[in-house]
C-alpha cells in the first residue's frame, strides 16, 4: 500500500463489560442493538447494557469500575461502555496491521497494538477464518490480549481478533472474555463473542473519515494518561462555543440559545456563566431560604429518597424576563441522566429573587446519591448541531 499524506482518522471504540452472560436471551439478535456512534463502522452490542449505562466523562484511576454500568462517548470518534463483568470489545478505525500484504500474520498481529491492547495468537499457529469478497478482506482469529483500562485496572482476555480491509482502509476489533484459557469458556460466552465479532462492518469510507497528519496528532493530544477527556477547541478565555461533545466547566461563559417568539428562527442568543455549585447542607440552606422568602412558588420539601438537592448560582447577559433560559440536568451524553440503571428527571427549579436581574440567579435540582458527574444544558440545543451552553458538573 502506498503511503498517503492524508490518513483515515483513527476512531476508537472500547467497550469493557462485566456481563452475566447466562442471563442473556438465547437469541442474540433480540438482545443486541446496532452501534452507530463511531463513524465509519457498525457492530452489535447487548441492548440491555446500553439502556442501563451511566454516562462518564473520562477514564480515571480514581473511579471504581468494578460495579455498575458506565458509558462514555464523544459523539463521533470514541464510544466506551463499561459494565461489571468480563467482556471487552475494542475497535479502531485505522490500524496498521496490513495483514493482506504480510507473509507472517502471527508476527504482524503481535507487533501492533489495538488501542493499547497487545495480542498474541492462541497456540503456536494462528487459528483463523479468512474471507475475501470483491474488495473486502476479512479475517477472524483466536487470540489472547492484555487489556489495560487504567493503571489500576487491567487483565488478560481471550477471544477474537477481527480485521477488515477495503482498499487502503482497515478496521480492527478485539472482543474477549476475561480468562487465561480459551477452552474454559462457556458456550454462551463463545456465542456472544462470535456474534459481536461477525457483526463488525465497514459502513462509511467518505471524506468525513479523512484528516491531515496535524489533525490526527491534535486528536491524539486530547488523550490523557488516565483515559479520554472531552475535547475543548474553544481556547481559554471569552465566550465559548459549546455542545454536548464540548462541555464547559464552572466559571466559564458559554453561548446559549433560548426560545424567542420574535426571533426569525425561534431562537435568540445569550450568554451564561455558572459561578458556583452548592451541595449537601449548603444547597439545602439556599433552597430553604428561598422557599421562605415569599418569592418561591413552592414550599420546601426534602429531596426524594435516594436523591439529594444540589444548586447552582449563575449569571446571564440577558435577564430571565428578557430571554428565558431553561436549565436541564442530563447525562454527559446529552440524554436523560441514568444512574445505576435508574432514569432521572431533567427538571430544575428556579430560585430567582429579581427576574429583571442578570446576576445572582439560582436554580436547584435532585441528583442521585453518589452520582459524581452530570451535565447541565442551558437553553435549547439547535437540532442540527446540538449547540447551546452545556456544562460538565463534577461533585466532590
Amino acid at each position: 500500500m502506498k503511503y498517503k499524506k492524508y490518513l483515515i482518522c483513527v476512531f476508537t471504540f472500547i467497550v469493557v463489560c462485566i456481563v452475566c452472560i447466562k442471563q442473556m436471551h438465547s437469541r442474540q439478535e433480540e438482545t443486541c442493538t446496532k452501534i452507530t456512534s463511531v463513524d465509519g463502522v457498525t457492530f452489535d452490542m447487548p441492548e440491555k447494557l446500553l439502556e442501563q449505562a451511566t454516562a462518564i466523562a473520562f477514564i480515571s484511576d480514581h473511579k471504581n469500575y468494578s460495579t455498575d454500568t458506565y458509558l462514555f462517548k464523544d459523539g463521533k470518534s470514541i464510544y466506551l461502555l463499561l459494565d461489571k463483568g468480563n467482556i471487552v470489545v475494542a475497535v479502531e478505525n485505522m490500524t496498521n496491521y496490513r495483514l493482506k500484504d504480510t507473509a507472517n500474520m502471527e508476527h504482524a498481529i503481535a507487533g501492533e497494538s489495538l488501542d493499547g491492547i497487545w495480542m498474541n495468537p492462541l497456540g503456536e499457529e494462528l487459528s483463523c477464518e479468512l474471507e475475501e469478497k470483491d474488495s473486502v478482506y476479512k479475517l477472524v482469529a483466536d487470540v489472547s490480549g492484555e487489556v489495560p483500562l487504567t493503571t489500576e485496572t487491567y487483565g488478560m482476555f481471550v477471544g477474537k481478533f477481527v480485521y477488515v480491509s477495503v482498499d487502503d482502509y482497515e478496521c480492527s476489533m478485539f472482543v474477549g472474555v476475561k480468562s487465561n484459557d480459551y477452552d474454559t469458556l462457556e458456550k454462551n460466552e463463545l456465542s456472544m463473542m462470535e456474534h459481536i465479532a461477525k457483526s463488525l462492518t465497514v459502513t462509511d469510507l467518505t471524506e468525513n473519515l479523512i484528516m491531515t497528519d496535524d489533525a490526527r496528532i491534535e486528536k491524539e493530544l486530547d488523550k490523557t494518561n488516565s483515559g479520554f477527556v472531552i475535547k475543548s477547541n474553544q481556547g481559554t478565555t471569552g465566550t465559548k462555543y459549546s455542545d454536548i461533545y464540548h462541555l464547559l466547566k464552572i466559571g466559564e461563559t458559554g453561548l446559549c440559545h433560548a426560545y424567542d417568539k420574535n426571533a426569525e428562527n425561534g431562537l435568540s442568543d445569550g450568554e451564561i456563566t455558572i459561578d458556583q455549585l452548592y451541595t449537601g447542607d449548603d444547597a439545602v440552606k439556599l433552597i430553604k431560604e428561598y422557599c421562605q422568602s415569599g418569592k418561591s412558588m413552592y414550599q420546601y420539601a426534602d429531596a426524594p429518597a435516594g436523591y439529594s438537592w444540589q444548586a447552582i448560582r449563575y449569571h446571564l447577559s440577558k435577564s430571565q424576563n428578557e430571554l428565558y433560559t431553561n436549565i436541564r440536568i442530563e447525562g454527559l451524553d446529552g440524554e436523560r441522566l441514568k444512574y445505576h440503571g435508574i432514569s432521572c428527571t431533567t427538571r430544575t427549579y428556579d430560585m430567582i429573587y429579581d427576574w429583571d436581574s442578570t446576576t445572582d440567579l439560582y436554580c436547584y435540582y435532585a441528583v442521585p446519591d453518589s452520582c459524581r458527574e452530570y451535565m447541565l444544558e442551558c437553553g435549547n440545543r439547535y437540532q442540527s448541531t446540538s449547540e447551546t451552553a452545556c456544562f460538565w458538573i463534577e461533585c466532590d
